[in-house]
């Protein structure tokens, strides 16, 4: 079983697309762990929103060296804002990175990149026609109406922005708007009001 550690930084955006990234990995025949020294795959999901968020990125991709060195079949993939645009830069800086994938890309490309990469490092346990019905099952943007794991989950309803604000980096780093119907939003349980 390929053991999985997902560092989160930033926004609850973020936290949501992590937690989605879980879900969809788990079928898969990965399970979350929650330290670097256990993992055989590490994904760590950038924040551009400010320059802290930035700065502790960069401090820690550089803390990895060291679990790469240690273990040399492990994989360490950035995803998210950061990752947007400074996926050049992170390359050439850091040899331990895998992967990189921008926060405004297919997050279909994404999964299809995390199936095949765990299906070669897991090749002993799962074959290809396991594979390809566990990817047949996968519902869109990783959420399911039913996963035991979480008491709650965050739901990306919209990501993006068509509005280029000055002091904004979202549409440049997430991309044009994009949401879900109104329609396709299932709430499991019904809304109570409370009077105030």
């Amino acid at each position: 079983m390929i053991k999985v550690f997902i560092r989160t930084f930033g926004c609850l955006a973020n936290v949501a697309d992590s937690a989605s990234l879980i879900v969809f990995l788990k079928p898969l025949g990965c399970d979350e762990v929650f330290s670097e020294e256990e993992a055989d795959l590490i994904i760590i999901n950038t924040c551009a929103i400010r320059e802290l968020a930035e700065s502790k990125f960069f401090s820690y991709l550089g803390t990895l060296t060291k679990e790469k060195l240690n273990k040399k079949h492990l994989h360490i993939g950035v995803i998210g804002c950061i990752a947007s645009y400074k996926k050049e830069e992170i390359f050439r800086r850091f040899d331990q990175v895998s992967f990189i994938f921008k926060a405004k890309e297919d997050l279909n490309l994404l999964r299809e990149y995390l199936s095949d990469l765990v299906f070669k490092m897991n090749a002993k346990t799962l074959n290809a026609e396991t594979l390809n019905v566990k990817k047949k099952q996968l519902v869109k943007f990783g959420f399911r109406k039913k996963e035991e794991r979480f008491k709650q989950s965050l739901i990306n309803v919209m990501t993006g922005c068509n509005n280029y604000c000055s002091y904004c980096i979202v549409p440049f780093v997430r991309g044009r708007e994009k949401s879900y119907l109104a329609k396709d939003i299932y709430l499991p349980f019904p809304i109570v009001h409370q009077d105030a």
